[in-house]
């Protein structure tokens, strides 16, 4: 909505750089969680950059520490499903973009015969940049717990 020279009004189109840069990020969200609910959780940090940090409340991770929790997601028997509402996106300038996330999260198992558990409804706030490669990645997720334990 906002880039780092100009102020467009809501609901008028983006310019192409713009639209790009929200289809490349919204693309390596889908597929974080894609990666994550099919069991392939270690993927995950090829959609990150090499500084990438994610917290959750007072907890930061990041480098080594960060890969080895996405690698323990494959191996802990916990299937996932997280289910996202439409990511609001900002340009905050040609190689760093911002996006806020809704986000749900379900665990299936044996109490999948009632219906999936829901187990957390949280915020997420990602930033993004552009590599030289011409790449989007992750480079800092937040998250908020709003509802839930995970």
């Amino acid at each position: 909505m906002n880039t780092a020279k100009t102020t467009r009004l809501i609901g008028a189109e983006p310019d192409p750089a713009t639209a790009q840069a929200r289809i490349a990020c919204l693309e390596v969200i889908t597929t974080f969680f894609q990666l994550v609910d099919g069991g392939h959780a270690s993927r995950t940090v090829e959609l990150l950059t090499t500084d990438a940090e994610m917290t959750i409340g007072d907890v930061t991770v990041k480098g080594e520490e960060l890969a080895a929790a996405m690698r323990k997601r494959e191996t802990d028997g916990i299937r996932r499903v997280h289910f996202s509402a439409e990511p609001s996106f900002r340009l905050l300038g040609p190689d760093e973009a911002e996006t806020e996330t809704l986000l749900q999260l379900f665990h299936l198992g044996d109490e999948q015969k009632l219906g999936p558990a829901a187990r957390a409804l949280t915020h997420l706030k990602d930033r993004f940049v552009r590599g030289g490669d011409g790449v989007w990645r992750l480079s800092r997720r937040a998250v908020t717990i709003l509802a839930g334990s995970e």
